[in-house]
């Protein structure tokens, strides 16, 4: 329970600041990992990951390195 609401709490940050470059990509993976680990059907996770992807690709790069 206590990791779905960090999730919910990471991907709020993500709207709250939806063009910061430094928090908006960290909350998003962390809201993705806190996701992953509670269970969360892949549709929404592919959902976020995309998210992450096309609005911070350097970001999603440096991530896969």
């Amino acid at each position: 329970i206590y990791m779905e609401e960090a999730a919910k709490l990471y991907q709020a940050a993500a709207i709250v600041w939806p063009e910061d470059e430094n928090i908006t990509p960290r909350a998003l993976d962390k809201a993705i990992e806190a996701y992953r680990r509670v269970g969360k059907d892949d549709t929404f996770l592919k959902k976020l990951v995309n998210e992450l992807q096309s609005r911070f690709p350097e970001f999603y790069q440096k991530k896969k390195v």
